[in-house]
């Protein structure tokens, strides 16, 4: 994974584009989100997927967007029963995700 170091030599976190075609495929529910971590999510249009499961009887929603880092690994977000959801390849990769876009809260 690339790491910028700020100027205090402390790593930056890694960056995370939006990737609507990327694949999902393997990817398995890593965690949960708070509301509002999951109205940043929900505010990149530009990797909102056209293909979200829509199960209304499962509690899938239809809602999907897709992540991709540096290095090629793939943070699946998606809502079931109404809660935005996490899903990743490996937790480390989804907590980096989660600690990405916390900072765009901060001000």
């Amino acid at each position: 994974m690339q790491l910028i170091a700020r100027a205090d030599g402390e790593p930056d976190l890694p960056f995370f584009k939006p990737s609507p075609e990327a694949s999902t495929n393997g990817t398995s529910l890593a965690m949960t989100v708070q509301e509002p971590h999951a109205r940043i999510i929900e505010s990149f249009e530009s990797a909102r997927r056209e293909d979200g499961v829509y199960e209304p009887l499962r509690g899938y929603d239809g809602n999907a967007w897709t992540f991709e880092d540096s290095d090629g690994r793939v943070v699946n977000c998606y809502r079931r029963w109404g809660t935005m959801r996490i899903g990743s390849h490996s937790d480390g990769v989804a907590s980096s995700f989660l600690e990405f876009i916390g900072g765009m809260g901060e001000s």
